[in-house]
Formats: C-alpha cells, structure tokens, sequence
C-alpha cells in the first residue's frame, strides 16, 4: 500500500506544478483515492490497535498529523517574510488581509494553525473593500480567500480529522449502519454531481459529500477480514498492477464513469494489496514518507516557480524527495515511536488490570 500512497503523492505533486507539461491523473482525484485508502486504515487500526481506547486513538492521530504540518507551516512562513515565497500570494498582500479587522485575521490564523474548516475558504471571496467574506462556489472570485493559505493542501487534512472524530462513532457499529451512512452520503454526492460543474468545487469540500469515500474503504476492510492471513502475494500483485492501471489510465476513461470505475477499483484492490505487503518494511517505509511529501511539495513548487521560469520533473521530484525524508527523519519517525510507545503502555495496562482482576476472581 505504500508505494499506491507515494504515487499518489507524487500525483498530487505533478498536478501542482503548471510549470510542468506532464500530468499523471488530476491531483483533487488523486486525494480523494488518499480518502478511500484512509477509510481502510482507520477502520484496521480501531479494530486492531486501539479497540479499547478511543481518546488514545484520538490523540494519537492529532500527532501523527500535526507535528509535520507545523514544522512545514513555520518553514512556510520564514519563505513568505525571508524570501517573499508563497504559492498563491505575496508578503505585502499577505500582511494586508490582516488589515481587514479582527474577524478576518483570527480566521486565517486559526485557517493556517488549526488547519480545521480550511476547506471553506475555497469556497469564499474576499471583499476588500468591506473587510469580509461572501460565498464564491464557482471559484470566480477575483480575490480567493484561500489564496491566503500558507500550506493550502492541508484543507485535505480538515476531512480527515472530520472522519477522525467520526470514525470510532461509525466503524465499530453493525455495517447495515454504516451502508446506511454511506448511501446518505453518497445520495448528497450525486446531488452535487447533478447540479453541474460549477458545483465541482463544493463537492470535494464538502465533508458529508465526501465521507462516503472513507465509508468505501470501510467496506474495504470488511473484505480484507475475509481474505486476511491468507497466502495472496499474486492475487497483490495483480490488484497493485490493475489499480496502477486504472490510476494511469484515469484520463483515458469515459469522463461519466471515470471516478466511479476507480473509487470501486481502489476498494476492491486494497485489501488484497494489503495483505501482500503488510509486512514488507519497503513498502511500509514508502508509505511512511508519502505523508511528509504531500505536506511539503507545494513549498518547494513556490520555489522552483518563484527562481525558475521553466523546470524538468525530475530534479524538483528528487527536491521534495530529499525534503520529505528530513522531514520524516528529524520529525516524524520520532514522534511515531513516541506514539508506538503509548500503544504499548496502555496495552500493558490492560494487561495487568485484567490480570489483577482474573485474581481477584479466583481468590474470591
């Protein structure tokens, strides 16, 4: 499954960079892949690893996400006011927008250090001259109120703490209920799709119209506790080639069809991948890394487009490369022991107060 999320990371990455001439399938696609992938991992590690401790799974979540964010954002910000280096705004425009009244400042700060609700400013303008917000669903804004987003791909990361908070409330009820949740969902999806183009923007940020991605990988994992522990190394590596395939292939399909053919394929495909690679440390190491690429791939983009007019894919992928492993290394593989160790303590806990209960019984 890693090097599924790395690819799509570097998808994301391609569709970012309009200096480059090459596309490998739309990027807002390409995330919302991550989402249903997402939906399988957190309904495997509620179930496996914290079935017994909702607010350790919370907390451990918020640390798995945050750390890296921060240190990108602070990286983000020294650019804006060292470098004037941005990827959709300047330091002037930037310094002004704060300038437009208390609300409107303390919703970018909170924008750009809570992370939470990011996802609506791209569904907002700003109206300079009254100092405020009003709705611009169709994107025609002439000044987009996410253009002040210093890190503006983390409103990805606001659906997922949304589905964070929701998951142990959802994926560890009976799947009738969860079937009924997800065709709600989907029914407000279909919806959105029915109302036109213009609508495209709120239909992948909109949570509840979303959420029936996470469900999808849900049903994922249902299927992967049927087939778990059983020997599928080839049945893996014919669902990582015919996943890749459709992924490559995204833009070659009949537009209509085209994301229902690769959600469903996405779905099936996983758990069968997963099962082949769980325990390769190759691919869990790919996966590993594909976090911090995707946090800090339009930082170095605003580089390479503020210093260069034109620039092959191959140096700036090895850039954001050499940036995410420091990343992963300086923060993320210590924080991630940190957080293996809470696992392990409340496990041993539980351990031990089951034990002293099993005594207590038997001598009474």
């Amino acid at each position: 499954m890693g090097s599924i999320r790395l690819f799509l990371a570097c998808a994301v990455l391609v569709s970012h960079a309009t200096a480059l001439t090459v596309e490998i399938m739309p990027g807002h696609v390409a995330v919302q892949v991550f989402f249903i992938i997402s939906g399988f991992y957190m309904s495997l590690i509620l179930n496996e690893k914290y079935s017994t401790s909702t607010s350790l799974f919370y907390t451990n979540r918020l640390f798995r996400l945050f750390p890296t964010y921060l240190v990108v954002l602070v990286l983000s910000i020294a650019a804006l006011f060292s470098f004037d280096v941005a990827v959709f705004t300047r330091m002037d425009r930037f310094e002004r927008v704060f300038s437009h009244g208390l609300f409107m400042a303390g919703t970018y700060v909170w924008a750009n250090i809570g992370v939470l609700g990011q996802e609506m400013l791209f569904l907002l303008g700003v109206d300079t001259a009254n100092h405020s917000f009003y709705w611009a669903v169709d994107g025609g804004a002439s000044a987009k109120a996410w253009s002040y987003i210093l890190v503006p791909q983390a409103w990805s990361l606001s659906l997922e703490l949304c589905f964070y908070f929701l998951a142990p409330l959802l994926l560890r009820r009976r799947w009738c209920w969860v079937a009924g949740i997800f065709f709600a969902s989907l029914s407000l999806r279909l919806f959105l799709v029915s109302k036109g183009p213009e609508y495209d923007l709120l239909l992948r940020r909109c949570f509840p119209a979303e959420l029936c991605l996470f469900l999808l990988g849900y049903f994922g994992y249902l299927l992967f506790l049927k087939i778990k522990g059983r020997p599928g190394r080839h049945f893996g590596l014919l669902s990582w080639v015919v996943l890749l395939a459709v992924l490559f292939s995204f833009d070659n399909i009949t537009e209509e069809y085209a994301f229902t053919i690769l959600a469903l394929t996405t779905a099936l495909c996983i758990p069968f991948i997963f099962n082949a690679t769980r325990n390769n440390p190759l691919d869990r190491f790919l996966g590993d890394i594909s976090y911090p690429f995707y946090i800090v791939h339009f930082l170095i983009v605003a580089f390479f487009d503020d210093y260069f007019e034109e620039y092959p894919l191959l140096p700036l992928l090895a850039t954001v490369l050499v940036a995410s492993l420091i990343l992963y290394y300086a923060v993320d593989e210590p924080i991630d022991r940190w957080r293996q160790r809470r696992v392990e303590a409340v496990a041993a806990k539980q351990l031990s107060d089951s034990e002293v209960s099993r005594r207590w019984k038997l001598s009474h």
